[in-house]
């Protein structure tokens, strides 16, 4: 990519054939078009460019150079899709070494008793819709999207699917609303869609409840043989709105 920054050139930026190949810019001259990340851009001749046009170019190229920073600064690296499945019970407790034989058959019944629990799809928590009221005089908020590398862009596209598919997502193009979203690795290398809503927070009315200690809850089944810790897959998604 070359910028030229003289006041006599036509062009600020000429773009290369390496460049073009790596963001996957594709020119199509039958068409007269260019194609970008699934937007298709006319192609415009010297005497049809406008102030409007280059407006348009310079904030394209300013999210480019945004997002080559922050995969530089990051060393953003390829995450995995987001995957669920149905738990193997049989295989995962003969993995329990620190179980008897006797012992692992036991839990084997109570974990085959509530099978369903473990089939890796979303489940929901049976109680009224949860619902968020906002402060008096709150006014919509729209942030600015947050850059995506690319090398994540067909992930998210993939997690955005799955969640609009399974119900938690519904896509609106209409609403004042707006908070920037992006995915973060999970331990297993697997990719989580992360939203800051920390604005919208900020307008909600704060509803106080006493939640209990675990060192309380810990001392009042004291006495126990076993104790285990169980993930709940999409937890937080189990509560409908």
């Amino acid at each position: 990519m070359h910028v030229d920054e003289s006041s006599y050139s036509s062009y600020d930026v000429i773009i290369g054939r390496d460049l073009q190949n790596s963001l996957g810019i594709d020119i199509l001259w039958s068409k007269q078009s260019l194609m970008w990340d699934g937007i298709s851009v006319p192609m415009k001749g010297y005497t049809e460019r406008s102030d409007e046009n280059e407006d348009e170019l310079q904030n394209m190229f300013e999210e480019i150079m945004e997002i080559e920073q922050e995969e530089e600064l990051f060393g953003a690296s390829k995450l995995l899709d987001a995957k669920y499945e149905k738990a193997d019970i049989n295989a995962d407790v003969e993995q329990m070494n620190h179980l008897s034989a006797h012992e692992k058959t036991a839990l084997k019944s109570l974990l085959y008793k509530y099978e369903e629990l473990f089939d890796g799809t979303l489940g929901t928590w049976n109680i009224p819709p949860v619902d968020f009221k906002l402060k008096p005089g709150s006014k919509p908020f729209h942030a600015k999207p947050m850059p995506i590398p690319l090398i994540h862009r067909d992930t998210i596209r993939k997690e955005i699917d799955r969640l609009v598919r399974i119900g938690v997502l519904k896509k609106d193009t209409s609403s004042e609303w707006s908070a920037p979203s992006f995915i973060v690795p999970k331990a297993n290398g697997q990719c989580r869609l992360v939203t800051d809503f920390r604005v919208l927070n900020s307008m909600l009315q704060k509803r106080v409840y006493p939640l209990p200690k675990i060192s309380d809850l810990l001392t009042d089944i004291s006495g126990f043989n076993y104790a285990s810790a169980i993930d709940l897959n999409m937890g937080y998604w189990n509560v409908r709105t």
